[in-house]
């Protein structure tokens, strides 16, 4: 398997948290051990210190990347979903009006054979023709089936969308945190004791 195949492969994220974490902590713990295994008692304490400020500032900012994200993915969402149900009322708007000028056309033909007044259209043959010609048209052409099918597919594709990737992000912020529990803790031990138990050790 060449470089160009693995950069084509797509990790899982469970494998992408397990490397991402696993840096952090065989970094530390291989220094660590050197150092325990040196006898570098001052050393070994003053690293607890520097993993204490890495878990503090990489994964801190870490986490608030990730939530800003989700708050920028979510305000996207409500923006979609109030642009969807406006145009969805739009179609729904133009086919009421369209239904009403469908049972106009009807009425006005049966009040002209009754001889009725029409109150839609001027009440004669050629005008109720073109009017329900005109009718005919903007039924052959109305947007709105079609278009609100689509509207309501993307909607559901973008909804899933949504959930996949706000799940995943949520899922990252969960394993920040409980890398920084490990770490946070680990650090402070071996910053504020880690001399005394080198030198207890190896005494």
């Amino acid at each position: 398997m060449n470089l160009k195949e693995l950069r084509k492969m797509r990790l899982s994220e469970n494998t992408k948290q397990i490397v991402y974490g696993s840096i952090p902590l065989i970094f530390f713990g291989i220094i660590s051990t050197q150092l325990f295994i040196a006898k570098e008692s001052d050393y070994f304490a003053r690293l607890g210190s520097l993993i204490v400020v890495w878990a503090l500032l990489n994964l801190t900012i870490s986490r608030d990347n990730y939530s800003r994200y989700l708050a920028r993915i979510e305000r996207n969402r409500v923006i979609r979903i109030i642009n969807h149900q406006s145009r969805l009322r739009e179609l729904m708007g133009d086919s009421i009006t369209l239904t009403f000028d469908l049972h106009a056309s009807q009425i006005a033909q049966i009040n002209r054979a009754l001889g009725q007044e029409n109150p839609f259209v001027e009440n004669s043959i050629d005008a109720i023709k073109e009017f329900g010609v005109d009718i005919e048209k903007r039924m052959e052409t109305a947007p709105w089936v079609d278009e609100s099918k689509d509207m309501i597919s993307k909607f559901r594709s973008s909804e899933t969308e949504f959930q996949k990737k706000s799940n995943t992000y949520n899922n990252w912020n969960r394993f920040i945190w409980l890398l920084e529990v490990i770490l946070l803790p680990w650090g402070t031990i071996q910053w504020g004791y880690g001399d005394l138990l080198v030198d207890w050790f190896w005494s």
